[in-house]
């Protein structure tokens, strides 16, 4: 810091202790300058981001006086900077576990102001035989290893700040790309678009002299849609939707939308998959992958000849007939659009397969379908979907419960099964949407059969998802995904979690919610929210860094009026509640509503899907259903 001291201008390397909100145009803390702790107050502005603890900078400011205070610097500007000088020991002993002030002053004592150029050449051995102790080495690795990552953050933090980023894109930026990330950044602003979205990234790389006509950021824009959808469960986009989310991200320069897939597509980020449907790289090459296991499986096993798949194809078969038909086919598809036909089909299909005796598996792609098929097979399920590991045990026979446009369960599928001899795809009834990879992927195997079950007349008909209640949630399910580096947002968003994290989910949710006001747990069930506010307290004291903002409330719908929170956080519990509660739900929150809990079948659509329920929306079928504003179905 620079101050006056005699008339003297000073200047002063500072490492951040603590820093707050001090009033509502400054930040307020202490900082570690000359051997003591000095009270430092940043005016909003001052600096191009709010100081962290642990960080180190150079800063110009004055001496004042505060009438609540006392003594202070107020700073003017400044800048990240590695520490130097006396400061290297206490900046070190702030970020190694183990390493007190006093040990880390022997090296300080030992080279002085070439500590630095040690810790740079990462002489390890000299550092731990210096600081002695049976943990020595462990903390010179250490030292030398923060030093050098911190050299990193140091460079790119200049570079992001200059730009408008801030730490959480410099910390992402650091951890990625390592020593190179300034030179790939300066290459490629947009690459920041792995870790913020679009309407954050452009910005900055605007900022970075990247003009608006520039071939990366249309390339950018092409990475960032793709992306959003494919999060969202879409693999394919049609070209309409494409465009529009473009010209969304671009403006409505439609030449230069054009320009963008044009040059996309040429730096292989962007894939036409025949008439107006595009696919992003990531999902291009997880079909690649998928279509060669299948090759090799479908190569592996016998398979029927022309006349009779054509006979396969054209009538109805009995569940028996069904499973006779395809027990030594490696790759066959069943079209049984019914719930019960699903599950007759199932039984004798997993009968057959232990009585050869193999291994075999049973895969859903939601909590709902899992629960019912475990309650009629009277085995586990795994909800494939759900699962970010993927099946844990391998086994000779899989047999999918499959709905549309989960193309990623294919690849985690596949993936946890290398020695998979036999898969059956059972159509659950939403094989027929335009753009469902499933059914595109399953079309390239002409030899492969699709066997359609009769469907007996005392048999349930309704598709697995029918009800009201049901068909509500998928459509609020349509809402944009979640996405804690957007904090500017409004409306309704859905964060996808799985039942045993659900959670954890969402105190993280509110934890990040927080920030941006008030915020209440909406929970229906008296015994669930008792649990969530225990375990909110109990993460609480957890955390290092306590929730800024007021007090979650964890409360019931009868304990909320409409309006009086900023957000409102609502965890999918199961078995669902009736429409009118959910639609309620959305009512109120002022600002956003946050939907935790496992994809629903139908999420992500593209085309002809259900638009998302917005708030606003939710007030009108509110009034639709209950004019009088109370919870029940109505007419």
């Amino acid at each position: 810091m620079q101050g006056r001291a005699g008339g003297v201008p000073m200047v002063r390397q500072g490492l951040v202790l603590s820093c707050f909100d001090a009033s509502a145009d400054a930040w307020a803390g202490q900082w570690w300058v000359n051997g003591s702790a000095w009270r430092v107050w940043i005016p909003h502005g001052a600096l191009p981001v709010r100081p962290q603890p642990g960080q180190v900078w150079v800063c110009i400011g004055e001496s004042a006086t505060h009438p609540e205070w006392g003594e202070k610097w107020v700073v003017g500007r400044g800048h990240r900077a590695m520490p130097a000088d006396e400061l290297v020991a206490p900046f070190l002993a702030h970020h190694i576990p183990g390493l007190t002030r006093g040990r880390a002053g022997r090296w300080s004592a030992r080279w002085g102001s070439d500590l630095p150029e040690r810790l740079t050449h990462g002489d390890i051995h000299l550092l731990a035989t210096t600081l002695g102790g049976s943990a020595a080495h462990e903390l010179a690795l250490g030292a030398v290893t923060y030093w050098e990552a911190h050299q990193w953050e140091v460079e790119i933090a200049q570079l992001l700040y200059a730009w408008g980023g801030d730490d959480a894109l410099v910390a992402a930026t650091r951890d990625h790309y390592g020593p190179t990330a300034s030179d790939a950044l300066q290459t490629d602003p947009y690459r920041l678009l792995a870790f913020a979205p679009f309407a954050v990234v452009d910005p900055i790389a605007r900022r970075a002299g990247v003009a608006a006509d520039d071939d990366r950021r249309g390339i950018g824009a092409a990475v960032s849609v793709v992306q959003a959808w494919w999060e969202h469960g879409a693999w394919v986009l049609s070209e309409e939707v494409l465009l529009s989310d473009l010209a969304g991200c671009m403006g409505d320069d439609v030449q230069q939308v054009r320009r963008a897939i044009d040059m996309a597509r040429q730096a292989g980020v962007l894939h036409s998959v025949g008439g107006a449907t595009w696919m992003g790289d990531a999902a291009w090459r997880c079909c690649a992958y998928i279509l060669d296991r299948l090759d090799a499986l479908v190569g592996s096993g016998a398979t029927p000849s022309e006349q009779p798949v054509r006979q396969l194809k054209e009538r109805a078969h009995t569940i028996t007939a069904a499973v006779t038909s395809i027990t030594t086919m490696p790759l066959a598809c069943i079209s049984a659009p019914t719930r019960t036909t699903q599950a007759m089909f199932a039984a004798a299909w997993c009968e057959g397969v232990v009585s050869r005796g193999q291994s075999l598996v049973v895969v859903t792609e939601s909590v709902q379908q899992a629960e019912y098929f475990e309650h009629v097979l009277g085995m586990p399920v795994s909800t494939l979907g759900d699962d970010p590991l993927g099946l844990r045990v391998a086994s000779d026979a899989v047999l999918w419960l499959a709905s549309s446009r989960r193309v990623g369960c294919w690849a985690k599928l596949l993936v946890s099964q290398p020695a998979l001899q036999q898969l059956v795809v059972v159509n659950t009834g939403r094989f027929d949407d335009p753009v469902d990879m499933t059914r595109a992927l399953l079309a390239r195997y002409e030899e492969v059969p699709t066997l359609a079950l009769a469907v007996d007349d005392r048999m349930d008909d309704s598709p697995f998802v029918s009800s009201p209640d049901e068909q509500c949630l998928a459509q609020i399910n349509q809402a944009a995904p979640y996405d804690a580096r957007d904090s500017a947002w409004m409306g309704v968003r859905w964060l996808h979690a799985t039942s045993a994290n659900l959670r954890q989910a969402t105190i993280g949710v509110c934890y990040q919610q927080l920030r941006q006001g008030s915020v209440a747990l909406l929970i229906d069930d008296p015994q669930e929210r008792r649990t969530m506010a225990e375990q909110w307290t109990a993460a609480l004291q957890e955390m290092s860094v306590a929730p800024p903002g007021p007090t979650l409330r964890v409360v019931g719908m009868a304990d909320l009026a409409p309006g009086d929170v900023a957000t409102v956080v609502i965890p999918v519990p199961s078995p669902v509640p009736a429409m009118p509660w959910w639609v309620v739900a959305m009512t109120k929150a002022r600002d956003r509503v946050v939907w935790v809990g496992p994809a629903f079948e139908g999420d992500g659509a593209v085309g002809g899907a259900a638009p998302a329920l917005s708030l606003e929306g939710a007030r009108d079928v509110l009034r639709r259903v209950r004019p009088e504003g109370g919870i029940g179905r109505g007419d």
